[in-house]
């Protein structure tokens, strides 16, 4: 979300996600944000059926913050829960729920991640107007030769190459654009592996007839990236880009 709108709307995302927490549980927990974008949430309880149904509502409220400054945000979380009974120590607390977060965000991004759910994960770009699509970089065992596949693609991105998301998802970059330039799978490699920096450039791909402003960056983990293209020329261009 940074990334795409800056961080002055990351802090307002981050705000409402605090008042949407307050608001569940301000008057029977503590509810702080303690550190970057983590959150800390100290409440008793009675009965230990009660931390499935803490849980659900935590994540509720963070896919259902709406829109904030004219974007519609949901926030998908990774949450650990921790009780002081579990090691009579608040120290020993702390760690444990942190690595339960952690346990829960590498669950979410695994290499078993699910196609269908990248279309949840990435929803906040669906209206973004750019395009921005979303790879998983593989090593095909027989050729030792990189392809993408697609994970996400966005409306923007669909409408300009004229094909529909689903007729993308799950495919790979090398069948859809078979005669796409060797520099594209270059900038692919580079930002899914070994770069943490956003790479932009101005490139022309014949395929496609079209001058882009790129951006590439690695998302998830590594081993996949997201791509922005911004059209300098042809019928998508931005007046005053060309």
């Amino acid at each position: 979300i940074t990334m795409q709108y800056g961080f002055s709307h990351g802090d307002k995302v981050l705000s409402a996600l605090g008042a949407a927490l307050s608001r569940l549980y301000g008057n029977d927990a503590l509810v702080g944000r303690i550190r970057g974008y983590d959150f800390v949430l100290l409440r008793q309880y009675s009965e230990p059926q009660e931390i499935p149904q803490l849980l659900n509502r935590i994540h509720e409220a963070a896919s259902q913050l709406g829109v904030i400054d004219g974007i519609r945000s949901e926030l998908y979380l990774s949450v650990g829960v921790s009780t002081y009974s579990e090691c009579e120590d608040v120290y020993r607390q702390e760690q444990l729920a942190d690595a339960r977060v952690q346990n829960a965000h590498n669950e979410r991004i695994s290499s078993e991640f699910d196609f269908s759910h990248a279309g949840k994960l990435f929803r906040v770009y669906d209206n973004l107007p750019l395009s921005f699509s979303v790879y998983e970089l593989r090593t095909d065992p027989e050729t030792q030769r990189i392809d993408a596949y697609y994970l996400y693609v966005n409306a923007r991105y669909a409408i300009e190459q004229k094909k529909k998301p689903k007729d993308l998802i799950g495919r790979s970059v090398r069948e859809v654009f078979p005669d796409l330039e060797p520099e594209w799978y270059e900038m692919a490699q580079k930002a899914a592996f070994l770069s943490q920096d956003v790479i932009e450039e101005n490139v022309y791909y014949d395929c496609m007839k079209t001058h882009y402003r790129v951006t590439a960056s690695q998302i998830i983990r590594q081993g996949y990236c997201a791509f922005t293209y911004q059209p300098l020329d042809g019928p998508f261009a931005t007046k005053g880009d060309a």
